[in-house]
C-alpha cells in the first residue's frame, strides 16, 4: 500500500483528497482530506500501510479513534491536534462534524533508516506506543502546521520545502518520542518542576491561547502523569494548573480590552471562549467586574 498511500486512502475512505503531495526521488507524501458537510464517518484503512502523521487543521465534534478494534481515544478533538498511525495496526475513525485532516505518509523504510541513524532499532516501537492516540505536542504539532500550510501556498520552492519540513517531522517524533530516556522536569531534590518546565507551562498556555487547554495537555507536555504534574506544580508555584491557564488567559483579555477596540465576542474568541456569554461570566467572577465596565474603568 506504500507505493501511493494517497490513493489508497481516498479508494478505502470513498473520499478524494482536496491537496495532495507527491514529489519524485522524496519518499514522503501528503494529502488534505474534509468533510465539508454535517456527515458521520467509518473510516478505515488496512494494514500495511506507511506511518501516517494525521494531524487536525480543524477542530472535529465527535472523534473514536481505534487500533485493531481497541479504543485509543474517544471525543471531541481540538484544531492543531495529532496522531500517529503505526503500519502494524488496523485504524479506524468513527467521525462527526464539519472536519479536516491533513495525512503526511512517511513510509517504513525511510522512518527504519532514521531510526538507525539516531536512536537504535526499538525506537519505532517506542514511538507508536506514546504517539497512538490524539497529542499535542508542539514539535510536531508546529512543524505539521507549517507543511499545512506550505501545501496550500503556490510556488517554484513548494516541493523542496514539504520535503524538508517532512524529513524534519520524522526525525522530530524519533527524538522526542522514541528515546527511552526522557528530561526531568523535576527537581531531584524536591520533587517540584524546573524552573525551565513552568516556564514551558506558561508558554504553552500562550501559544494556544485562542484554545481550551486541558491540564492533561500540560502534562503530557513535560512527560508526566496529570496527578504528578498537577501536585508538582501546586507544589512549586502555589497555584494549581487551572488557576494559571485562568491568570493567563484572563490577563490576555484584560490587556486586549484595554489596548484594542475589538468587539467582546472577537476578545472571547481570541483567548479561547467560543460563547462570549461564558466568557462575560468568566470575566466578571474573575475581576469583579463584567469585561465592558471593565473597558470604561481603565
Amino acid at each position: 500500500m506504500s507505493s501511493d498511500a494517497i490513493s489508497n486512502i481516498a479508494n478505502a475512505w470513498e473520499m478524494q483528497p482536496a491537496w495532495s503531495f507527491r514529489s519524485e526521488g522524496c519518499p514522503i507524501s501528503a494529502a488534505v482530506f474534509n468533510n465539508p458537510e454535517d456527515r458521520r464517518h467509518i473510516l478505515k484503512a488496512g494494514k500495511d500501510i506507511p506511518y501516517i502523521l494525521a494531524y487536525h487543521s480543524t477542530p472535529m465534534d465527535h472523534l473514536t479513534l481505534s487500533f485493531d478494534d481497541e479504543v485509543a481515544f474517544r471525543g471531541g478533538a481540538r484544531k492543531g491536534v495529532w496522531t500517529l498511525v503505526p503500519p502494524d495496526k488496523q485504524p479506524q475513525a468513527n467521525t462527526s462534524g464539519i472536519w479536516e485532516v491533513m495525512h503526511i505518509y512517511l513510509p517504513v523504510t525511510f522512518m527504519e533508516e532514521a531510526v538507525q541513524a539516531e536512536t537504535g532499532t526499538d525506537a519505532l516501537q517506542r514511538v507508536s506506543q506514546k504517539c497512538a492516540g490524539v497529542m499535542s505536542a508542539r514539535p510536531v504539532a508546529d512543524l505539521a502546521r507549517r507543511f499545512f500550510a506550505e501545501m496550500k501556498s503556490p510556488g517554484a520552492l513548494k516541493n523542496m520545502m514539504l520535503e524538508g519540513l517532512g524529513t524534519q517531522l520524522a526525525a522530530t517524533l524519533i527524538r522526542n518520542h522514541g528515546t527511552s530516556g526522557r528530561s526531568a522536569p523535576l527537581d531531584a531534590k524536591n520533587a517540584r518542576l524546573t524552573p525551565r518546565s513552568v516556564r514551558l507551562v506558561t508558554d504553552y498556555v500562550m501559544d494556544h491561547l485562542d484554545q481550551p487547554v486541558l491540564v492533561s495537555e500540560l502534562a503530557e507536555e513535560l512527560k508526566l502523569s496529570r496527578y504528578h504534574f498537577a501536585r508538582a506544580f501546586t507544589e512549586t508555584t502555589g497555584q494549581t494548573p487551572k488557576s494559571i491557564i485562568l491568570e493567563i488567559k484572563m490577563n490576555a483579555a484584560m490587556q486586549l480590552l484595554q489596548d484594542t477596540g475589538k468587539s467582546i465576542t472577537e476578545i472571547a474568541m481570541q483567548v479561547g471562549y467560543s460563547d462570549s456569554s461564558h466568557f462575560s461570566r468568566v470575566f466578571g467572577a474573575y475581576t469583579g467586574m463584567t469585561p465592558r465596565l471593565f473597558r470604561t474603568s481603565v
